[in-house]
């Protein structure tokens, strides 16, 4: 058998394979979910955990009243 024919044996052997391999796979786009894992332990529900509490931002602070002047205004009796 000549060399070249060995090597187009090969190649139809390796297509006819990997033609089996992805029309036997699931190739319609869909998923299917994995089966439920079975275990020896009851199912036990998760423990409830409290929500996060909303952050708090500290209240604005409050206006500054304006400063009182050091001297009284000077004020002219009649």
């Amino acid at each position: 058998m000549q060399r070249s024919s060995i090597i187009w044996i090969v190649i139809a052997i390796i297509v006819v394979i990997g033609a089996i391999v992805y029309f036997s796979g699931n190739n319609t786009g869909t998923t299917t979910p994995p089966p439920p894992a079975t275990s020896s332990a009851p199912a036990t529900p998760a423990p409830e955990t409290p929500a996060p509490a909303a952050p708090t931002t500290p209240a604005p602070a409050a206006p500054e009243a304006p400063a009182a002047p050091a001297t009284p205004p000077a004020t002219t009796t009649p």
